[in-house]
């Protein structure tokens, strides 16, 4: 583990080699006018110009200026399709690593508060990397507890984890794994919490009512959920875990406990994320008679609050032009291609493990499918690079389609070594093409990810699409 901990290292060093020596954004305005509001009267650093700057790409300027905002409220409406509560986890890293942030951050533009834009910067970025180490640790532990139970040896599920890990240091993030995006922290959550959800659940995939214990996991299970939900909308998938837990219940079980607690935990979720996308923002925008999306409430007696769209989707609509299929255009096919890796791996794993009985996991494969659908028909698809990392399905596909294809040309090589029998050598060969379609696919998704990691690091650097 400590080999692979130190490749994931090396990675991130090579990625900052890759920002310094990238060209500067030659477009890009809003990160030089945040800084210019910051303070006019300060000149800017090597290091500053050629690393952090470069590190404020895309949506990284909106988790640090909300973060620096009092009590990290967004200023602006839209601003609040980036996670406040990121940003929230930000500014208080801050506050207790000493950093002094002003009350108010329009009334403080002087050289001293550039200071503290930087720090903070600094801060996120530290806390982003170490929030990566975190979560590929907790991967390594997920991926060995998820396959302890099965038919594999205790080596081949150290080579598992080893591989694993090592995919996702080198995932399709890229670039935004060294700024300052949420998807680290939506990831540690999700992954913590499948950690909790396995450990109070039996191989069956019953829920098994083991005391106090077993009932405390499953409730963290749900708190991680939560949290995982209220960094990225999307990890609300997650709760199909309950959904599936509560049909297996009502099949298998006649006690009131085991129905009862996925059902609230899923409401749990549900509620909360009910909760943040339309109540909070309901009260905050609406109860003043203002427009926009506060008119498309459904005017429901006493719930008020429930408008056609969520907030979430009311912004991306408005800002981002997302939609039923708005994203197919003539000029997003490039768009679609960026994505077209992650979409066929994503699949081609949830395929894979639908057949696979060994795999008791079912809803992994369905909030995989999920998920593909709804970037390819509602959202910008080219996002599947980095919010599909809160999924281990598509990792775990990669690293047993490698070990086994590794472990069938070493048995191929023994046959032919040792001279067996023509029928031996037949079953090798029938066995090695049953297992083919799946090596290409993943043979060809490492190709495209050994271009696209460095390639994608410059790209988001130097303020170029895809984002």
């Amino acid at each position: 583990m400590k080999n692979t901990l130190l490749f994931l290292i090396c990675c991130r060093i090579f990625q900052y080699a890759l920002v310094i020596f990238s060209p500067s954004p030659g477009f890009d305005t809003s990160t030089t006018l945040f800084l210019e509001e910051a303070g006019l009267c300060r000149k800017i650093s090597f290091w500053e110009t050629h690393l952090w700057n470069k590190l404020l790409s895309w949506d990284s300027i909106y988790f640090l200026k909300t973060s620096l905002q009092p009590d990290a409220n967004p200023q602006y409406e839209h601003e609040y399709a980036f996670s406040p509560l990121w940003a929230s986890v930000i500014r208080y890293t801050s506050v207790l690593c000493g950093i002094e942030l002003p009350a108010d951050f329009k009334s403080d533009t002087n050289a001293h508060y550039l200071d503290t834009v930087y720090a903070v910067l600094k801060i996120a970025v530290s806390l982003n990397n170490l929030l990566i180490l975190i979560g590929s640790i907790l991967l390594w532990h997920l991926t060995d507890i998820y396959f302890s139970n099965t038919n594999y040896s205790k080596k081949y599920r150290l080579r598992l984890c080893r591989i694993t890990v090592t995919i996702f240091s080198v995932s399709s993030m890229a670039g935004f794994m060294t700024s300052i995006y949420s998807e680290s922290l939506a990831l540690c959550f999700s992954f913590t919490g499948l950690i909790f959800h396995h450990r109070s659940l039996n191989i069956s995939h019953t829920f098994k009512h083991n005391g106090v214990y077993s009932l405390l996991l499953y409730f963290w299970s749900m708190i991680c959920f939560i949290l995982a939900t209220q960094v990225r909308s999307n990890c609300l998938l997650l709760g199909i875990y309950y959904l599936f837990d509560l049909l297996a219940c009502i099949r298998n079980s006649n006690n009131i406990i085991c129905f009862n607690i996925p059902l609230l935990s899923g409401l749990g979720l549900f509620v909360s994320w009910i909760y943040t996308q339309y109540y909070f923002p309901f009260c905050k925008f609406c109860l003043q008679n203002r427009g926009e999306w506060c008119l498309t409430t459904w005017n429901i007696p006493y719930l008020p609050f429930v408008t056609k769209i969520s907030l979430y989707q009311y912004i991306q609509s408005i800002h981002w032009h997302v939609g039923f299929l708005k994203y197919w255009t003539i000029n997003n096919i490039p768009n679609f291609i960026f994505a077209l890796p992650n979409i066929v791996i994503l699949i081609s794993a949830s395929v894979y493990f639908m057949k696979d009985r060994t795999f008791k996991r079912i809803p992994l494969i369905y909030i995989n499918f999920s998920l593909c659908l709804i970037l390819i028909f509602f959202a910008n698809v080219q996002i599947i690079n980095r919010v599909s990392s809160f999924l281990p399905l598509h990792l775990w596909y990669i690293a047993i389609i490698l070990i086994n294809q590794s472990i069938l040309n070493d048995k191929k090589l023994k046959v032919k070594k040792e001279k067996k029998t023509i029928s031996k050598d037949i079953i090798i060969k029938k066995t090695f093409l049953g297992n083919n379609i799946h090596y290409i696919i993943v043979n060809y998704y490492l190709i495209w990810l050994v271009i696209w990691f460095p390639l994608q690091t410059i790209f988001f650097a130097s303020f170029l699409p895809p984002a």
